[in-house]
């Protein structure tokens, strides 16, 4: 039973002969129209920033305790895991 739908897969599979490739290379990054559009981008990365941050008095400077915080845990933990030198 199972060598019937291997089969029909096969067949399905022989029929198609169109192939889809990439215009352009995958390392074509495009800097000119990142370079022409740099305003746009800037006022998705400030429209992002306003909204993370909006809520808080300090902005950005709230994530500093938040690292003060969490590295002594993950010296904990990270510590115990290392052997001793």
């Amino acid at each position: 039973m199972k060598t019937a739908v291997i089969d029909k897969n096969k067949e399905r599979n022989r029929d198609w002969d169109l192939v889809i490739e990439p215009r352009r290379a995958w390392w074509d990054l495009r800097l000119g129209q990142l370079w022409r559009y740099r305003d746009l981008i800037m006022l998705f990365v400030r429209r992002d920033f306003v909204a993370t941050y909006k809520q808080t008095i300090l902005g950005p400077l709230s994530n500093i305790p938040n690292g003060i915080h969490t590295l002594p845990v993950s010296l904990m933990l990270i510590g115990s895991q290392l052997p001793r030198l």
